[in-house]
């Protein structure tokens, strides 16, 4: 069950790192072009880079770019906690897998796959007396 958790960890860290990459690269250029009519020079006057025109065309794209950066971030932090066998990770790896679901269709094999290990993966067992208490 250890090599599952491995291949869980590497798996969350390379789809949050895709999904950060990605989403910078469309970011980029999506600004790019949202700002290049503001890049013509009319006559002797250079029209404003960073106008209420520029800003009102990229802000949806920046929303979901720190919606992906909050998912990203901490999938692949989570990545590392599960590698460094951290109690914490888990959870956070939990979580994320159930945000996974979402996203068809890779982000939902890979959430279903994380419950499958997470959930699979054996308890700790509860110290009992020997009288059969716990």
């Amino acid at each position: 069950m250890r090599s599952h958790i491995k291949i869980l960890a590497v798996l969350h860290m390379l789809y949050g790192l895709t999904l950060l990459s990605v989403n910078f690269i469309i970011s980029v250029v999506t600004t790019l072009a949202a700002s290049y009519p503001d890049h013509i020079i009319m006559g002797n006057s250079r029209a404003y880079i960073f106008g209420p025109d520029f800003v009102l065309r990229s802000l949806p794209l920046w929303v979901f770019s720190a919606l992906a950066v909050f998912v990203g971030v901490p999938q692949v932090i989570g990545g590392i906690g599960l590698l460094l066998r951290k109690d914490w990770a888990r959870i956070l790896i939990g979580f994320i897998g159930l945000l996974c679901l979402i996203d068809f269709p890779f982000g939902t094999g890979l959430g279903v796959y994380t419950f499958w290990v997470l959930l699979r993966t054996q308890a700790p067992e509860v110290p009992v007396n020997q009288e059969g208490k716990l």
